[in-house]
């Protein structure tokens, strides 16, 4: 690791008055700026993230798509079998008609033009030629009627067997598709995974940089940024169980009235704990009566520092360490019993200065 390296090229600078997050002032091999190169993978990280979410989204997308169109052949192929069925049918009515109507036009052609006539010559008066006549077309126009009937019917439900089979296409087409969208996509998610992973290799070798600087710069005193603000509540429901006392309240563990320089806020354990802003984490230890403390630098604000500290959670779930940058609504560790406590619940202080008889102000006045 190359870490000595940045430490001892920084140590052997002038004393520094004024070290800030966003530009810390290192000047290292090649010119790296670990603060910067970690800022720019976090962000690098932050777009790859968001696209394997998008694509996650798609993916899901894209296997309902699937799945919909599967039903929908399903239930197109139940038409088009009871369309076949009905086709068949009428197919089979057509041919019934179809072969009574060729009948009686061989018997005609059979008898020819002579014997047609020859059968309406014969009729003893004109009123019987004109029945004959009559009867003859009627037959004729009839049989016509009932083949042109059966074809019609045919042809309809032939039709709608088409529109039903040509739906069918559509759909198969639909889950090609989709399914061809959908291997696009995973082969895209395990591209994005593994940048995902070269990212996360980066992002934690340039923190691993800033906190021996951090570290170093803590070690030294020379630790000092503006204050921003801060942005987040540090439990997602604020529900405050005791308030900062500074004058004193009766303690419920030691039974005595002692200064309560923090806010309580009650919570199960397990609950999520938030930096509320942007800061360096300045102490991570256990502690008798808090269980455990976890300590945060925000910046200097009027010429004193801004520490937030969080007590009674468990050692096991504080999810950073001292000298690392953490960013506001971070994930920095979980609501505990530990230590003098009565019940789960974060003790969260603000301080104004280094160790622990700096001035203690109420830190829900700080929150924006």
């Amino acid at each position: 690791m190359r870490l000595k390296a940045y430490l001892n090229l920084y140590s052997s600078l002038a004393v520094i008055a004024t070290v800030t997050l966003t530009s810390l002032p290192v000047a290292a091999e090649n010119d790296v700026n670990p603060k910067e190169k970690l800022n720019e993978v976090r962000e690098e990280k932050k777009d790859v993230i968001q696209t394997i979410e998008e694509n996650d989204s798609s993916l899901t997308k894209y296997t309902k798509q699937a799945k919909e169109a599967e039903l929908k052949i399903k239930e197109i192929q139940k038409q088009v079998d009871s369309k076949l069925i009905e086709w068949r049918k009428a197919k089979d009515a057509e041919k019934v008609y179809r072969d009574k109507y060729n009948m009686r036009i061989r018997r005609l052609y059979q008898q020819g033009e002579m014997g047609y006539m020859s059968s309406l010559l014969a009729s003893d008066s004109f009123g019987q030629f004109l029945a004959r006549f009559e009867s003859v077309r009627l037959i004729m126009k009839q049989d016509y009627s009932l083949l042109d009937r059966k074809v019609r019917a045919t042809n309809a439900v032939n039709k709608k067997k088409t529109e039903l089979e040509n739906m069918r296409k559509q759909q198969v087409k639909l889950i090609e598709d989709s399914k061809k969208a959908y291997e696009k996509l995973i082969s895209e998610q395990k591209d994005k995974k593994e940048e995902l992973a070269k990212l996360l290799k980066q992002e934690e070798s340039y923190n691993e940089m800033v906190m021996e600087i951090n570290k170093d710069l803590l070690a030294s005193g020379r630790l000092n940024f503006p204050f921003k603000s801060l942005t987040r509540n540090p439990l997602d429901v604020m529900r405050l169980t005791s308030p900062l006392n500074l004058n004193g309240r009766l303690d419920p563990v030691l039974g005595y009235v002692r200064p309560h320089k923090g806010a309580d806020l009650g919570a199960q354990v397990g609950t999520p704990i938030y930096a509320p802003g942007d800061g360096v984490v300045v102490e991570n230890r256990p502690a008798s009566g808090y269980g455990w403390i976890l300590s945060i630098y925000h910046g200097h604000k009027d010429g004193l520092p801004v520490i937030t500290r969080y007590g009674h959670c468990y050692g096991r779930d504080v999810q950073v360490e001292v000298g690392e940058e953490v960013q506001a609504g971070q994930i920095i560790s979980k609501v505990g019993n530990n230590g003098q406590s009565t019940g789960p619940h974060l003790h969260f202080e603000l301080r104004r200065g280094f160790g622990r008889d700096a001035l203690a102000v109420n830190p829900l006045d700080w929150l924006n």
